[in-house]
């Protein structure tokens, strides 16, 4: 099931059961949204998190982001694209609204990284590259595992790696840092696919 979260016991009761995907509306009034995300992916990093905002509202929304929602759609967009976009989220996908992708590549732009903390960075080996090209793309673990041909666990073992090394801790800012240290050249996240 799809849980819709409009307030955080919503959030609480979707958590607990076992929802395949949670929508959560970054308008929540009895707490953080944000902080929710973050908690939600951290206790169940396989639950996909479909995030709703407003525009205008783009420092949430990367926050959102990076706190580990896999996707986000504007308010103004649930009519036409919610459907396709919990369809999306749950195949492994990255939905997003159009202009997102620019705004992650401007907060990318703002955010440069000098040169002495790239060289601060301990450099990534050509596969644990290769996965972080993949996460780039959005692929799923088992995507990245199915695309270099070895386990799941040795993608698992990859990404930690690449973690450590970039000094991250999520996918997201792994992939943002990863493109400011002009390791993945592109958008950070695939546009959605035309219908």
């Amino acid at each position: 099931m799809v849980q819709p979260c409009v307030t955080v016991r919503d959030a609480q009761v979707a958590f607990a059961l076992d929802s395949v995907a949670i929508v959560v509306h970054l308008g929540l009034t009895d707490a953080d949204p944000v902080a929710f995300v973050r908690a939600v992916s951290k206790r169940k990093p396989n639950l996909p998190v479909l995030a709703l905002c407003p525009r205008g509202d783009d420092e949430r929304v990367v926050a959102t982001v990076r706190g580990g929602a896999r996707g986000c759609l504007y308010v103004d967009d649930i009519d036409a694209r919610l459907g396709s976009s919990v369809e999306e989220i749950l195949g492994g996908g990255r939905p997003m609204s159009r202009g997102m992708a620019g705004l992650f590549l401007e907060t990318v732009r703002r955010t440069r990284v000098s040169s002495q903390q790239q060289k601060a960075v301990r450099p990534l080996t050509p596969r644990e590259r290769a996965v972080l090209a993949e996460l780039g793309r959005g692929a799923t673990y088992e995507d990245v595992a199915r695309s270099l041909g070895i386990s799941l666990n040795t993608v698992r073992t990859f990404v930690r790696a690449i973690y450590d090394k970039l000094g991250v801790d999520s996918r997201v800012d792994a992939v943002l840092y990863g493109m400011r240290l002009g390791l993945l050249k592109g958008t950070p996240f695939p546009a959605p696919k035309a219908r």
